[in-house]
């Protein structure tokens, strides 16, 4: 991920910002940009960079206070119990094959009452319900390893597509993270508006009209019960 869209930075630095007291945060699939966005926010806190990606790893700075791990964020048993206060999850679980057992492990190694920061896309966003209306394929939810754009219309055909095995509704998400022992203490949708993004003021535009369950990406905070 090269950017963040600019409104859901602005929500996140606002939620990251009122945290007290974090002095140790796993950054799960980290890369250069997470890193960069947390330590603005937090210059003097530990950050473990988590992914299992050597070469996204390779690309962030290394520094003082930060800690690369290579691992697979669905067994993180190098970690101890009850040892970060935060946990920044951006744009990951949907990449990730068996996401109950990511949240598990981010349960186990998060604080009591330690919070866990987290974005994803909405399967239920007004693209994917106007893409199905006229049945064509989820955009980025691939039906085939080898042909990544196999049922999607010819103007949304790409060479890089972002393949999601694991996707969500907002209701969905709510339940995972009440069955992994998350209480969630904020929840929001918004839109991506981000530079570069096809279709950039339309999307800003329908983010001021759009029920929140038709919006694109899901933002939310959780605290450890």
């Amino acid at each position: 991920m090269k950017y963040f869209d600019l409104g859901i930075n602005k929500i996140l630095k606002n939620i990251l910002a009122n945290l007290d007291n974090v002095e140790k945060i796993l950054d799960v699939g980290s890369v250069k940009s997470t890193v960069d966005f947390l330590r603005e926010i937090f210059s003097d806190s530990t950050i473990y960079a988590l992914n299992i990606d050597k070469k996204a790893l390779k690309e962030i700075p290394k520094e003082r206070n930060l800690k690369v791990v290579l691992r697979d964020c669905q067994d993180m048993a190098n970690f101890k119990n009850n040892f970060f206060d935060l946990i920044f999850c951006n744009q990951v679980l949907e990449h990730v094959l068996y996401p109950e057992k990511c949240l598990h492990e981010c349960h186990r190694i998060l604080k009591k009452n330690g919070t866990m920061v987290f974005t994803t896309p909405n399967l239920a966003s007004w693209f994917n319900r106007l893409l199905l209306l006229f049945g064509y394929q989820p955009s980025n939810y691939t039906v085939s390893e080898e042909f990544k754009n196999l049922g999607l219309p010819t103007f949304l055909h790409k060479e890089n597509i972002y393949d999601h095995p694991r996707v969500f509704t907002l209701r969905a998400l709510k339940e995972i993270f009440e069955k992994t022992g998350f209480k969630i203490t904020y929840l929001n949708v918004v839109n991506h508006a981000y530079p570069g993004q096809p279709y950039r003021r339309i999307r800003q535009i329908l983010n001021m009209f759009l029920p929140r369950n038709w919006k694109e990406n899901i933002i939310v905070e959780a605290v450890k019960r």
